[in-house]
């Protein structure tokens, strides 16, 4: 695992481009495997069942379009089978717009063994034509009702707003003298001004009552208008299909008294139903409910190869292991004073890392305050998942392999071109001694550690995990009896990062 230079003491990221939610939830998939909870097996069944609900929700979004599809299909046999009963007095035969969707080449076969004829002394051409025009009557009645009442919201909503604004305009006095309340032409007292006075205040009181249902009047008021809208809406679609109803019957009244074409309307009407029935057997509406069924199926079978799987208890073993060894290796590194009681916890579900003190309280990284905390953090986690790595070697397909870039930067940010590592130059000039010799002495424990994790997860696993550390801190002073020199592989200070 590699924590570059701007992931290790990252505070909002812990792996690398874990922003992209596909890329995350594939490593948190892929992780059960290669920790060896699930072998292909599990992932094969996994990626199936992905594919399958996708399916399933794909056609379970097309189920609403084909319903309406469906009812629109329905609705054209209907308005056919209405038009040739009006015309030709009679039905055309005893297949409903139902039946015929169901069974369109039964429909079709028995419709082209039909002739035409038309019942002269029936009404149904002129009570259809009737109801259909008394339909459209009513529908315009009501619309133009419903306008008139939409206006007059929309002017009552203005006078609202010009009230409101009027008021926001008004300069109201803040007092008046009465003192001399004297007529100046006979020179007596009089209790007129007193009388205006108090009513200009009830006046004053009453208005500003008002002023406070304003804003509840107004959106009364833009309720209403949204339903009035809705009402409208809905009463133009009703008079466009009534209207498109009434087209053919009103064209043929100009014929109707031909005697020549009393059957020619009804046979373009039974032509039309033929040509509607052969498109609709050319391109039928695939049977999705009969889709939905099987791709439930799959899905639950499905699942419950994956029950078989004791995934879920898996996780939850390596998700305690991993936190218990950070709350052990958590302890070793210098965390500010708010974070050294509690530990640090780790989701397996959602690769999400915090800091918890009390239960189910939880501090995220970005919230754990300075650059160390960060840094911290990071080594924490990464030590306790190359611990199982390790630990898990037998199953795990991970390489206990860990490549940290300058863990050292929240210690030592500025840029070392120096001849040799002199810890006094690259910190802030503000920084006091003793916290210099804090510093070094966190950065030369953090060193200490690393050592010692490799010692002890050698001594308990049986493997040896590596840890490679890209860095320019240099001959610090370790402790617990270990040599920084000892791990020194390679220098770049003199001849650079590439030689000659």
């Amino acid at each position: 695992m590699l924590q570059h230079q701007n992931l290790v003491a990252n505070k909002h990221a812990v792996f690398y481009r874990f922003d992209e939610k596909v890329k995350r939830d594939q490593a948190i998939d892929h992780f059960k495997t290669l920790m060896g909870i699930v072998d292909e097996a599990y992932f094969d069944i996994r990626k199936e069942l992905t594919e399958v609900e996708y399916e399933l929700r794909r056609v379970q979004h097309k189920i609403p379009k084909e319903d309406k599809l469906r009812k629109e299909i329905i609705k054209s046999f209907d308005d056919l089978l209405t038009r040739y009963s009006a015309q030709a007095g009679k039905p055309l035969f005893e297949m409903n717009s139902d039946e015929i969707y169901i069974k369109p080449k039964a429909a079709l076969r028995q419709l082209l063994g039909t002739p035409v004829t038309v019942d002269g002394l029936s009404d149904n051409y002129e009570d259809t034509l009737k109801m259909l025009r008394g339909r459209k009557a009513k529908l315009v009645a009501e619309m133009r009702e419903k306008i008139g009442r939409r206006n007059l919201v929309e002017r009552s909503m203005e006078r609202a707003q010009g009230i409101g604004d009027s008021f926001v305009a008004l300069k109201t006095p803040r007092s008046n003298a009465l003192d001399h309340t004297i007529c100046p032409m006979c020179d007596s007292h009089t209790e007129i001004p007193d009388d205006q006075a108090n009513k200009l205040t009830a006046a004053i009181d009453w208005l500003n009552d008002q002023m406070k249902l304003s804003p509840y009047a107004m959106e009364g008021l833009g309720e209403e208008l949204r339903t009035l809208n809705d009402k409208i809406k809905g009463i133009r679609g009703e008079l466009k299909e009534v209207q498109e109803a009434l087209k053919p019957f009103e064209s043929e009244e100009k014929r109707v008294a031909e005697a020549n074409t009393l059957e020619d309307e009804p046979k373009k009407t039974k032509l039309r139903l033929e040509i509607e029935i052969e498109g609709y057997m050319k391109n039928p509406p695939s049977d999705l409910k009969e889709m939905e069924v099987f791709w439930k199926k799959r899905v639950e079978e499905l699942s419950e190869k994956l029950g078989h799987f004791d995934v879920d208890g898996e996780i939850r073993r390596l998700e305690s292991d991993i936190n218990m060894k950070m709350k052990e290796l958590g302890s070793r590194f210098h965390f500010e004073e708010t974070y050294k009681t509690g530990s640090l916890k780790f989701d397996l579900d959602t690769f999400d890392l915090w800091h918890e003190k009390q239960l189910h309280k939880r501090v995220y990284l970005r919230s754990m305050g300075s650059g160390a905390n960060w840094v911290y953090s990071h080594l924490t986690l990464f030590m306790a998942l190359h611990y199982q790595f390790a630990a898990r070697a037998e199953n795990c397909k991970i390489p206990p392999i860990l490549f940290l870039d300058q863990p050292t930067q929240v210690y030592f940010p500025s840029t070392d071109d120096g001849e040799e590592f002199l810890a006094e130059e690259l910190v802030s000039d503000d920084r006091t001694e003793s916290g210099l010799h804090d510093d070094i002495d966190a950065v030369s424990n953090m060193f200490t550690q690393l050592a010692k994790f490799c010692d002890e997860t050698k001594l308990k696993t049986g493997v040896m995990p590596q840890i490679i550390v890209c860095d320019h801190a240099d001959g610090l002073e370790l402790g617990e009896g270990y040599n920084f020199s000892d791990f020194v592989r390679a220098k770049w200070r003199h001849r650079g990062f590439i030689g000659d």
